[in-house]
């Protein structure tokens, strides 16, 4: 029996490492379902501890081979993206930016020029056609993979940080982004990063549009969009210590919240830092909240 655990953890050891694309969903299913702090994969096939811990493997390498099946009946990775990028066409409902443009619209005219006085960056970008594009004229959009040649291939944890406040961003769209980064503090730091791109209103870059329109009510802001079960299912997080321990210090505070049956919609104001050095000393340890073998390990941490 010894034996035959140990060809089958061979087999999942080679076959999760034979593609990156596999080994990256492998490690954000373990991280949310087994936990961050386990080992992530063995040095090779027999150095599983325990025939639970194969087991455990073993069902987590089932899931991989269930996503892995509907890629390639569905033309493989290329195609799965192609289908991302039709299901954020409004006609079907699934373009998220819908939800905040809405809200943009309740605190500006939703006539108005705004698109010519606002900079967007949109991080995991997948169309130039959803609901974001139509309201914003300057909108820079990224993606590890694009597959629209007016997305620009970049990983935003690389992506160089402006220097000029002029060339920094009013608003950065943040959906279904956070949740794919590997670990708690990997998420912090991409939280973190977002401030260096926004521009700071302690330095003056927001004055020059005035308050007629009401344009300071909102900006710079970030909108962030998560799975539902990263705020209501974790171990470590919700809603309350989101707000209080990861987006306030960072000094955001939250304008907008929404969820629907499967996602969490939040806008956030950014109330800017005085300096640099207030972002790089900012701590914060995951924490357990709730207990229960039907909570996921999401968390994020600086």
């Amino acid at each position: 029996m010894v034996n035959t655990d140990y060809k089958k953890s061979d087999l999942i050891y080679k076959l999760i490492n034979k593609n990156p694309q596999y080994n990256s969903i492998y490690l954000t299913n373990k991280n949310l379902i087994i936990g961050e702090n386990q080992k992530v994969l063995p040095n090779n096939g027999s150095d599983f501890s325990s025939v639970s811990q194969l087991k455990t493997f073993e069902k987590l390498f089932e899931k991989l081979g269930k996503i892995d099946g509907e890629l390639v009946n569905r033309g493989g990775i290329e195609t799965y993206q192609i289908a991302s990028m039709d299901g954020q066409d409004s006609k079907r409902g699934g373009d998220s930016s819908k939800r905040l443009i809405k809200w943009v619209n309740e605190f500006t005219s939703e006539d108005s020029k705004i698109d010519n006085l606002n900079s967007v960056l949109e991080i995991g970008s997948l169309s130039t056609k959803n609901e974001i594009s139509r309201k914003y004229q300057k909108i820079y959009r990224i993606d590890l993979n694009p597959q629209n040649p007016n997305i620009h291939k970049q990983d935003f944890m690389k992506m160089e940080i402006p220097k000029k406040g002029k060339d920094k961003f009013d608003l950065i769209s943040l959906s279904l982004v956070l949740n794919f980064m590997l670990s708690s503090t990997d998420r912090g730091e991409m939280l973190k990063r977002i401030c260096y791109f926004l521009k700071n209103p302690l330095e003056g870059h927001m004055e020059e549009k005035g308050e007629k329109s009401g344009l300071n009510s909102i900006y710079p802001s970030l909108f962030l969009v998560l799975p539902l079960p990263c705020i209501k299912n974790s171990r470590y997080l919700n809603l309350q210590l989101l707000t209080e321990k990861v987006m306030k210090p960072l000094n955001f505070s939250i304008i907008k919240q929404h969820e629907s049956n499967k996602l969490f919609y939040s806008l956030w104001k950014w109330h800017g830092l005085k300096k640099d050095t207030d972002i790089i000393n900012i701590k914060y340890k995951k924490q357990t909240i709730q207990e229960g073998s039907n909570r996921n390990n999401f968390s994020i941490s600086f």
